[in-house]
């Protein structure tokens, strides 16, 4: 189980910060591994040059698919979940992931 802090915000009679856990699931984590390896793989039929281009897209989708879920839940984005998971805030940031990569190209 991976932990992340959220922030959240004083009581009015609280003058202190608090920080709240929130646990990333394996399902998360399993749902990301799967849509991230689907965005890579979109992008690697578009621009991939070579199988190995194939990893280097997957690592950074995947990548960028928790940067965007994380960020969801930070700001407690209303869109559209699956399960815990933010599945538009995270496609969004896989789809970043995936123009950095294809920008860098190993």
């Amino acid at each position: 189980m991976v932990l992340s802090a959220v922030w959240c915000p004083p009581e009015p009679n609280e003058p202190q910060v608090r920080f709240r856990t929130r646990a990333v699931t394996m399902i998360v984590l399993v749902l990301s591994l799967l849509l991230s390896g689907l965005v890579a793989s979109v992008g690697h039929l578009v621009w991939g040059d070579h199988p190995a281009e194939l990893a280097w897209f997957w690592l950074l989708s995947f990548a960028g698919f928790l940067i965007g879920h994380w960020l969801g839940v930070i700001n407690d984005v209303a869109l559209p979940t699956l399960g815990e998971l933010h599945i538009l805030p995270a496609t969004v940031g896989g789809t970043i992931g995936l123009f950095v990569a294809n920008s860098i190209k190993v």
